[in-house]
């Protein structure tokens, strides 16, 4: 349990005229109590409780025993023992983290229900110092694998091949497995932005490879492209490649404390526009990175949202050619004040 962040949700909860509150998301779940499990969590201050998957009941109880009462979860009857247990309490509650199976047992049993945007999950998007030293892990695992790469030695094996290396070369160094499916996209695939590894002999062209691990619960995520040779369908790959790294170093020259993450993808997009690859820049410059892969912030057009200090973060842009290939430059830094750091690389 971390008590200091869940006095931080009590005053949270406070601040809109609730004095309960109910967690379902597994991730935010994890955050108030360090244990990773499909639970709910009551949080009625002086008697929380945690209800509790029967198969995963015993190892999780034996954490969170003396901080909840831990329970045994009953699906039938679920949220009518939540309401008994919040009564006619004014509960908060996250409408954008609950299934529809949960808002209507929110809806039947907790009539006075509070709903909070953001509730745990805006407290997430600022890390403290221990999210960052394991994400910095996290970061410093996946780019010891991929960056560690000799792609020369790959010519004449699969996509599926590479990607099972990088998977045991991480594992074996510490990480929990990966997180996502890995993208591992040789030729005409990495046009493809989330292409999953198949029988692609990797040969000539360009190839993509999208990765990232967990590290204790956090995540981490990279992106390389390497250049078979030097021309592909005619294209001259080196000088989209050089436009997509301008057009990465334009946002990352930007970041910092107090900027606007819908600013940061307009500085990306404007590069690629200028010359001519606009229409190919088909996604959102970058997200936020913690227990999720995806978290906010997100660096997306328009977004008003300013980085802080603490934020994690990637710049990702990409370009994508139907029939041709793709390319994609991507790594994570931490905003800080004092210059930003990129947690995507090889610790020695």
């Amino acid at each position: 349990m971390n008590p200091v962040r869940l006095e931080k949700l009590y005053e949270t909860i406070k601040g809109g005229s609730a004095d309960a509150a109910v967690i379902t998301d597994p991730s935010d779940f994890f955050y108030l109590s360090g244990c990773k499990a499909n639970a709910v969590m009551v949080l009625v201050p002086g008697s929380p409780v945690v209800f509790l998957s029967p198969v995963e009941y015993e190892e999780c109880a034996a954490v969170l025993s003396g901080a909840f009462e831990c329970r045994k979860m009953d699906r039938e009857n679920l949220w009518l023992r939540v309401g008994e247990l919040v009564k006619d309490r004014k509960c908060a509650v996250d409408p954008s983290r609950l299934s529809y199976t949960a808002y209507l047992g929110v809806k039947e049993n907790l009539p006075s229900a509070v709903f909070i945007e953001d509730m745990v999950s805006g407290m997430r998007v600022v890390k403290d110092p221990e999210e960052i030293a394991l994400i910095r892990k996290a970061c410093g695992l996946a780019a010891a694998a991929v960056d560690g790469l000799d792609i020369g030695e790959w010519a004449g094996k699969t996509e599926r091949q590479l990607c099972a290396h990088l998977v045991k070369r991480s594992w074996e160094d510490g990480a929990s497995g990966p997180a996502f499916v890995p993208v591992v996209a040789a030729g005409p695939n990495s046009a493809y932005p989330h292409h999953e590894p198949g029988d692609r002999v990797i040969d000539d062209g360009w190839i993509k490879i999208d990765f990232g691990v967990v590290y204790r619960n956090y995540c981490s995520d990279l992106t390389r492209t390497y250049i078979l040779d030097k021309f592909f369908s005619n294209l001259r790959t080196e000088e989209l490649f050089e436009n997509l790294s301008r057009a990465k170093q334009a946002a990352v020259d930007m970041l910092g404390p107090g900027v606007r993450c819908g600013d940061l993808h307009a500085a990306a997009k404007k590069v690629l526009d200028d010359c001519g690859l606009g229409e190919h820049f088909i996604h959102n410059l970058g997200h936020g990175v913690g227990i999720d892969i995806h978290e906010k912030p997100y660096l997306k057009p328009g977004a008003e949202q300013v980085l802080e200090e603490g934020m994690v973060v990637t710049v990702e842009p990409g370009i994508y050619i139907p029939g041709t290939g793709g390319m994609r430059i991507e790594d994570t830094y931490l905003i800080k004040s004092g210059g930003n750091e990129q947690l995507t690389r090889i610790y020695r």
